[in-house]
């Protein structure tokens, strides 16, 4: 009975032996997925980080080329509207070159002198100071002859 007593004791150990191996490979068995769950995370960290820089880079890109289109379209618009104006301006000063020429043309009408000084009291306020004094000088020296030659006749 002995023998039988120490076959169920080595069974015994061997058993307990058995249960302690088993639950010391457990053990590892979740620290090592546990360990790996950490490593899957911290990869899915790192490519949410990757992912999240990546975008923001394209997002930075996007928005850099819509400034250097509204600055485009904006300096389009500037030049437009400047060369708009030169040729409004140029258009007007056209307009009061040939209505002065006309009226050079006109003065032996009588009047034409009150005329005159109309058109250099609105030009006044349009022509720069040297437009105006060489208009005015132009005009002077185009109607002192005619005056003469009036007095003369009369």
């Amino acid at each position: 009975m002995l023998v039988v007593e120490v076959g169920t004791t080595r069974q015994a150990e061997i058993d307990k032996k058995k249960v302690v191996i088993e639950a010391e490979a457990g053990k590892e068995k979740q620290r090592i997925e546990a360990e790996a769950d950490v490593l899957v995370a911290e990869q899915n960290k790192l490519v949410a980080e990757h992912d999240a820089g990546a975008a923001f880079i394209q997002k930075t890109k996007d928005a850099e080329a819509d400034l250097v289109k509204a600055k485009n379209e904006a300096l389009g618009i500037e030049a437009k509207g400047a060369a708009e104006a030169l040729a409004k301006k140029s258009s007007d000063r056209q307009k009061l070159h040939r209505r002065l020429r006309w009226l050079t043309r006109l003065e032996t009408i009588k009047g034409i002198r009150l005329i005159l000084l109309k058109l250099r009291k609105s030009m006044r306020y349009r022509l720069s100071e040297s437009n105006r004094q060489r208009i005015s000088e132009t005009l002077t020296l185009r109607l002192l002859p005619m005056r003469e030659a009036m007095c003369k006749r009369a």
